[in-house]
């Protein structure tokens, strides 16, 4: 089972979040914080995921992503990485 699974809402609580990150844990950027994905490619994890709804419901196109670690998912496999997950951490 993975470690934790970190939630980031909002673009600022990435820096925070990623401080306390683990070689073990996953990253979702979820809500307002999927626009971390753009502007922070290079130095997000390996296991980087974001909300494709929540990406393209604020305008952003997939060609944006120019990192292959990032993931879009639906919120089904959210659900399914939170059972992976020991716990899980959100960060606003």
């Amino acid at each position: 089972m993975a470690n934790c699974l970190h939630l980031v809402f909002e673009p600022q609580a990435l820096e925070n979040s990623l401080r306390c990150f683990d070689q073990q844990d996953s990253l979702v950027l979820i809500g307002n914080g999927v626009a971390a994905a753009i502007d922070h490619q290079q130095n997000l994890p390996s296991q980087c995921f974001v909300i494709a709804d929540e990406f393209i419901a604020r305008g952003f196109d997939q060609s944006l992503l120019t990192s292959d670690q990032i993931q879009l998912i639906d919120m089904m496999q959210l659900v399914e990485l939170t059972e992976t997950h020991s716990k899980s951490v959100s960060w606003k």
